[in-house]
């Protein structure tokens, strides 16, 4: 977690106001995010191997919890634009990643599977007990694109988000498994527990996204009010590293940094509401809920082998999914 906290100290040094925008009203925004999260996906081996099933395999890290500290700076130019920058970071603190692996008919007949037809012939759970996530998002919001009156205050404008996750898992629980024998396909029995305290997998995360984003405060009365907070990114480009850490030796050896690379583009979306109290004209205080969704299909996944080759399968659809209540204040000065 080290990189992240230099990560965060480097946004906040951005987002200390310097001469140039010290006539200008800056307002800060401390937060924290009690947040649980997911990423999801599947790939498609089955075009090179018609016994493998379509999925194939499924990696699916669930329950990962992290609570996020924030900073944020929103300045209102001279010129009547407007810029908002926040950056946050948090350690991962549990999770479950679930390994589910697919035969074909044709495959469970050929590996001997104790049961016949297309089905999940593996799955596994394993412990995620570390590393964590980092973001830093940017908002221009025009002055043409302000609406301000009595009932509303509305922006409108163009956002950028980077938004990082690194898990690692720990450990292998077999939960299920119909191909026990086969020399070249084999799980362990139902139940078994192996690997204890042992990395499985590390794996790493990257969306880049650019945004059309809106924000408006709703006024209930003089001190309160409801805050949302919109962006939709028809443009996310997602980057998936992992490293498979028990795949060193035999026909299956993997490459150690990365294993398996996945890339594409898709789209995605962040929404927040918020209920804030306002103590003064420089200082409020906020409580809500934050959701933030990316996702990708039909791109490409790469698997690096441990001699130098590397091959292609179809990545089906990946998924990144965080959520969770949102709190802090806020702070003006002139």
């Amino acid at each position: 977690m080290k990189k992240y906290n230099i990560c965060l100290l480097f946004g906040v040094c951005l987002l200390t106001p310097t001469p140039s925008f010290a006539s200008n009203d800056i307002e800060y925004s401390f937060n924290t995010w009690i947040t649980q999260g997911q990423t999801k996906w599947r790939h498609d081996a089955s075009a090179s191997n018609s016994d493998y099933g379509t999925p194939t395999s499924e990696l699916d890290y669930q329950g990962i919890d992290s609570q996020v500290l924030e900073v944020g700076a929103l300045s209102h130019l001279s010129t009547g634009h407007s810029l908002r920058f926040a950056v946050g970071t948090g350690l991962i603190s549990g999770g479950t990643l679930v390994d589910d692996d697919y035969l074909s008919a044709s495959g469970a007949a050929y590996y001997n599977a104790t049961q016949s037809g297309a089905h999940r012939f593996s799955r596994t759970h394993s412990d995620i007990d570390g590393n964590g996530l980092f973001y830093l998002k940017g908002e221009f919001l025009p002055k043409d694109f302000q609406i301000s009156n009595s009932l509303l205050q509305l922006n409108l404008g163009f956002g950028f988000h980077y938004w990082s996750e690194e898990y690692t898992a720990t450990g292998v629980r077999q939960v299920e498994c119909t191909t026990l024998t086969h020399p070249d396909l084999s799980c362990n029995p139902a139940g078994t527990v192996s690997y204890t305290g042992v990395r499985v997998i590390t794996n790493k995360v990257e969306w880049t996204g650019f945004g059309i984003t809106m924000d408006g405060l709703f006024p209930l009365s003089d001190k309160l009010g409801v805050k949302f907070d919109a962006t939709y990114y028809p443009l996310m480009s997602l980057v998936n590293e992992d490293i498979h850490h028990l795949r060193t030796t035999g026909s299956s050896a993997l490459a150690q940094d990365p294993s398996i690379r996945m890339t594409g583009n898709g789209t995605g979306y962040d929404l927040e509401a918020t209920l804030q109290y306002r103590f003064s004209p420089k200082a409020a205080a906020h409580l809500g809920y934050r959701v933030w969704d990316r996702w990708v299909k039909d791109q490409t996944i790469t698997f690096f082998g441990a001699s130098g080759g590397a091959s292609s399968a179809t990545l089906m659809d990946f998924r990144t999914h965080r959520d969770g209540f949102i709190a802090g204040f806020d702070f003006q000065f002139d």
